[in-house]
């Protein structure tokens, strides 16, 4: 499951190499997510998919319809409230997460910001400035939450190749921080 798909490139890539798994694809913004999920629809002989579900629903109030369930999330590069409860962390987003989690879910987060270009959305949210720090005390309050996680900086270089469409326009644009969570949800 992605939360915050945005155009959805990211869910269709890998339902295409994935044939024998579930996809599902979750978004505010159904127009953003409107290509990918007319592409998926199609025929498989012209690019369509079986194995993928695109869901206009927003991130913070996840459905429950799909708790227990969900085996692999990421949140890549999200925007808005959706950073602010991936990047502070916020445990009620956290919590709920964890409600869709089968065991020994595997997660992933990667955002970026910084103060020269996104301050105003640093203050709106509250966003510390990204750095060595930052990254501790994420891992502590994703462990608050019952997630064993490692957070890391992720070199520019490697984003070129990271399969999502802003990964992509990070990578190739003017240096800046990104911040990679990843690890897994742990049940007592």
């Amino acid at each position: 499951m992605d939360i915050g798909t945005g155009d959805g490139s990211y869910v269709y890539k890998a339902a295409l190499k994935n044939p024998h798994r579930f996809y599902i694809g979750l978004d505010a913004n159904a127009e953003n997510m409107a290509a990918y999920a007319h592409k998926a629809s199609l025929p498989a002989k012209k690019g369509g998919v079986s194995n993928l579900l695109y869901v206009v629903v927003n991130a913070l109030a996840l459905p429950s319809e799909l708790e227990g369930l969900v085996s692999s999330l990421t949140v890549l590069f999200p925007w808005g409230s959706l950073l602010s409860a991936v990047a502070k962390p916020e445990q009620e987003f956290l919590a709920s997460i964890k409600k869709l989690a089968r065991p020994k879910l595997t997660f992933n987060a990667m955002f970026s910001y910084e103060p020269n270009v996104e301050k105003a959305v640093m203050e709106e949210f509250c966003l510390p400035a990204i750095s060595p720090e930052t990254l501790n005390k994420l891992e502590v309050e994703y462990a608050r939450a019952g997630f064993r996680v490692t957070c890391r900086m992720v070199p520019q270089q490697e984003l070129k190749s990271f399969p999502t469409s802003w990964a992509k326009r990070l990578g190739y644009g003017r240096p800046r921080p990104c911040v990679e969570i990843s690890g897994r949800v742990v049940f007592s």
